[in-house]
C-alpha cells in the first residue's frame, strides 16, 4: 500500500528523457542506444583479460544514459542498466564465475560523487550473484581523472598502476564490472593486480564500449 501511495503521489519518470515511466528507462529512450557488434571480444590467453563483453555503443543516447547516471545522481537509471547487464551476462555465460568485482574509485571520488557507478550497477543481480560481488577485492590507491576524459595522446602508459588487489584470488576466475570501456587502460589495470593476486581467468562486462 505504501510503495502503491509514493507512485501515485512521486510517480516514476525515466532517468534519460523525464518522461513517466514504472521501470526508470522508457522504451523510447533504451531503443535510441545502439547494440554493440560484436557484443563479446575475445583476447589471447596469454593476456591478463582473456573477454570484454559490452551491451553499447558509447555514443548518442547510452553515453547520455551514462552521464546522468555517473555525474548528475539519477541513480534511479541503476536498477534497469544493472538488469540489462545481468541478462548479457547470463547469455554470455559470464556468471560461471567465482567472483564479481565493479571497478572501484578512489576515496576522494567516492565522497564527492556518494557512490561507486560499477557497484550501482550489480543492483538487480539475483540474490546469489550477490554474494559473490566482491567490491572490497579491490581498491584504487592513486586518484586519477576519469581515463574517459582524458585524451588518448595525453595518457601516460608508464604510470604507476593506481589499483591493488586487497586480498589473495589464487586460481579464482573474475568477472570485471564497468560502466564504460574506452581504451581499456582501466580494466587492464584492474586485471594485472588481480593477476598478481593469483587470479586465473579474468573477464570484463560493461554498458558501453567506444
Amino acid at each position: 500500500m505504501i510503495s502503491h501511495l509514493l507512485n501515485f503521489f512521486y510517480p516514476r519518470k525515466c532517468g534519460s528523457c523525464g518522461i513517466y515511466d514504472p521501470n526508470f528507462l522508457c522504451q523510447s529512450c533504451l531503443n535510441e542506444m545502439r547494440p554493440y557488434h560484436p557484443t563479446t571480444s575475445l583476447f589471447p590467453m596469454n593476456q591478463p583479460i582473456q573477454s570484454v563483453t559490452s551491451l553499447f555503443k558509447y555514443t548518442g543516447r547510452a553515453s547520455q544514459v551514462i552521464a546522468r547516471l555517473k555525474y548528475s545522481k539519477i541513480t534511479s537509471l541503476a536498477h534497469p542498466l544493472s538488469s540489462l547487464l545481468y541478462l548479457t551476462a547470463e547469455h554470455e555465460g559470464l556468471l560461471e564465475t567465482d567472483i564479481i568485482i565493479p571497478v572501484p574509485i578512489h576515496r576522494y571520488r567516492r565522497i564527492e560523487r556518494g557512490y561507486n557507478q560499477a557497484e550501482l550497477l550489480c543492483s538487480a543481480f539475483p540474490l546469489k550473484y550477490k554474494d559473490i560481488v566482491r567490491p572490497s577485492h579491490l581498491k584504487k590507491k592513486i586518484h586519477t581523472p576519469p581515463q574517459a576524459s582524458v585524451k588518448k595522446s595525453n595518457r601516460n602508459p608508464k604510470m604507476m598502476n593506481p589499483y591493488i588487489s586487497t586480498t589473495q584470488v589464487n586460481n579464482k576466475n573474475i568477472l570485471i564490472i564497468d560502466d564504460v570501456y574506452t581504451t581499456g587502460q582501466t580494466v587492464s589495470w584492474c586485471a594485472e593486480a588481480l593477476k598478481k593476486a593469483g587470479a586465473k581467468e579474468i573477464h570484463v562486462l560493461t554498458l558501453a564500449r567506444s
